[in-house]
């Protein structure tokens, strides 16, 4: 099983729930090292409401459809813990789903522990497809579309709607630029 799934073409956030004990240093950095064969790709994770929250960009030109090794690392001092590793799937296209995975354990000399709870993952495009909405790209914009309008479009990891629905995706965006 793997850590996520995720679709090339968005940007996904991965949430860990992450404690960490037994040290009275504050944590210097939090990120997420996903490998390839060729190189690493390092994503910075920061303290959120539900966790440590991690934003992957999207990986289309990055990386290749396929499963890749992912650790969640902890650095604390000049210390680095690597209390979670999985694998994460790229595929084109397809839908984001949530695992959860039950907490690895890493004993070092001084006991200083870190404890991962469930990871979420979510996309702002997943979100809106679950409200009901069907995502259309025109012209690298994502436009929002119900019951046969247009009705909002996605821009910078939100959805932005209009005051009344249209039959053009031009009509939108124009009604959405103006604002």
């Amino acid at each position: 099983m793997s850590l996520a799934k995720i679709d090339q073409t968005d940007e996904t956030k991965l949430t860990f729930d992450v404690q960490v004990a037994g040290t009275k240093e504050d944590v210097s950095a939090y990120r997420l090292v996903i490998e390839s064969e060729e190189y690493s790709i390092i994503c910075k994770g920061k303290p959120g409401k539900d966790g440590i929250e991690v934003q992957l960009p999207k990986l289309k030109g990055l990386l290749d459809e396929g499963v890749y090794k992912a650790t969640l690392e902890i650095i604390i001092g000049d210390r680095i813990f690597t209390p979670l590793t999985e694998v994460i799937e790229v595929n084109p296209n397809i839908e984001l789903t949530v695992e959860s995975r039950a907490p690895e354990k890493s004993e070092p000399k001084d006991k200083i522990s870190i404890k991962v709870g469930e990871t979420k993952v979510s996309s702002i495009v997943q979100e809106a497809k679950e409200e009901g909405y069907i995502v259309v790209d025109v012209k690298n914009r994502k436009a929002l579309k119900k019951d046969g309008l247009y009705v909002g479009v996605i821009e910078n990891d939100e959805m932005k709607f209009s005051k009344e629905g249209h039959d053009f995706v031009t009509d939108l965006f124009e009604e959405i630029d103006a604002e």
